[in-house]
């Protein structure tokens, strides 16, 4: 489908450039309410994310995976891997997205405590300093690994990945067969398969079921 092609060349843009991994820290192990997938991006060698924040504010790509998230930034694709510090993703991430971001707690989760940064549609989920889940909406320069964003339907998905509809409490929700043998799930609104996708998610959230 078109909406999906359109944001698969997006996504994919940022293949073929030099990739690095900021240094991410020994997991929480904590349990979570929705299982983090069981895969794990790639771990070139490490580097300082702080660079990034150099570069022009709302000129990167932010890509989301079911292991974590990546910031393309001046043709360099730098891997946040869940695990990764807060400061180090934050920072890197607004400068992407040119916004800065809005900072919330939740003290009552499944997981546990967690904490919230809320940059432009995408919002990252942190216990004890590290990245542990994200959530992302539709937005500019935000897309999957595998190129797939909020904003087309269930049916245009179900054309490009396999899909499955969740046994779940909560409307609309879903997942999807990710190319690499990960999944990445999501919220669907809307009746069948002409339900619009309105957000995607992987890792640790924060939902009441």
């Amino acid at each position: 489908m078109r909406a999906v092609a359109i944001v698969a060349a997006l996504a994919l843009a940022s293949c073929g450039t030099r990739e690095q991994s900021a240094e991410p820290s020994a997991q929480t192990g904590e349990a979570s309410v929705q299982p983090a997938s069981t895969g794990t991006p790639a771990e070139p060698a490490a580097a300082s994310p702080a660079a990034m924040t150099t570069a022009p504010a709302g000129t990167g790509l932010v890509v989301l995976d079911a292991g974590g998230i990546a910031v393309r930034m001046k043709g360099i694709r730098t891997a946040f891997p869940f695990g990764t510090d807060r400061t180090a993703v934050d920072s890197a991430v607004a400068a992407a997205l040119g916004a800065r971001p809005v900072l919330t707690r939740l003290g009552e989760c499944g997981a546990g405590a967690m904490e919230f940064s809320a940059i432009g549609p995408v919002k990252l989920n942190y216990q004890k300093g590290k990245l542990v889940g994200w959530m992302s909406e539709a937005g500019r320069n935000v897309a999957t690994s595998d190129g797939i964003a909020p904003g087309i339907t269930l049916d245009d998905l179900r054309h490009e990945r396999e899909v499955t509809l969740a046994r779940s409490t909560l409307p609309g929700e879903f997942s999807y067969a990710v190319p690499d043998g990960t999944t990445i799930s999501g919220f669907s609104e809307g009746a069948g398969a002409g339900g619009k996708i309105v957000s995607l998610y992987a890792g640790v959230n924060c939902f009441f079921r």
